[in-house]
């Protein structure tokens, strides 16, 4: 069967099975846009998620409402110990791209592990990303009721999201042009995101730390 008579019968939620020939396969945001519920729903101790909604402000709105409903549904809890990633700056600057949060699942004392991204820029990315959004401050959160994407648009979407990754999973080092990163499993993943998350939020607190000794002119504050 083909045609519009296909169409209606894959719609139908009888023929959308596990060993159906075809599925329907619509759009979660209408309930949850990450597909984190999902997988907690099936004790997944081991997730990534890549977050690419738009979000501007970086109210984590869809990460919100993923972990408020799993709470909620099935009293599993997702706790993240520090959550810094930041809204793009203009003129941007450098900030945390992840966040990595502890999964507790009732009845079990096994922790489970989330490993959260997000699509930051900061003006340190290659020549193509940064051409791009320099003419568009709202990257990489254009507002996604615009569906057709230039090739330009899209490309530098797609390579942001591989600079990003990459970044993680050489510990910082970026992968050279022309180099196929190695395999890596999931736990490996962990160790290397913990281990550089702990990097850069050292080097962010050394920053800020830095800021604060200027504004006060290289002066300790006063104390009673």
């Amino acid at each position: 069967m083909q045609g519009p008579e296909r169409l209606v019968d894959v719609a139908g939620v009888e023929l959308s099975l596990d060993d159906s020939e075809w599925i329907y396969l619509s759009d979660g945001g209408h309930f949850e846009n990450l597909g984190l519920y999902e997988m907690v729903r099936r004790r997944c101790r081991r997730i990534v998620v890549s977050d690419a909604g738009c979000d501007p402000d970086c109210s984590f709105e869809d990460l919100g409402n993923a972990v408020r409903k799993i709470y909620i549904d099935f009293g599993v809890s997702i706790d993240f110990d520090k959550l810094e990633i930041k809204a793009r700056q203009n003129p941007a600057v450098p900030g945390i791209r992840f966040a990595i949060g502890t999964i507790k699942y009732p009845g079990s004392t096994r922790l489970g592990w989330l490993l959260y991204l997000k699509p930051t820029y900061q003006a340190t990315e290659r020549a193509d990303i940064r051409s791009y959004a320099s003419g568009s401050p709202k990257f990489p959160h254009e507002s996604t009721t615009d569906q057709w994407f230039s090739e330009s648009q899209l490309e530098s979407y797609r390579a942001l999201g591989a600079s990003i990754v990459e970044f993680m999973c050489s510990s910082g080092a970026q992968v050279k042009p022309g180099v196929r990163p190695g395999s890596m499993t999931l736990d490996a993943l962990l160790t290397v995101a913990t281990s550089l998350l702990e990097s850069e939020m050292a080097k962010l607190e050394e920053t800020s730390c830095c800021h604060c000794k200027a504004d006060s002119g290289g002066q300790p504050s006063a104390t009673t």
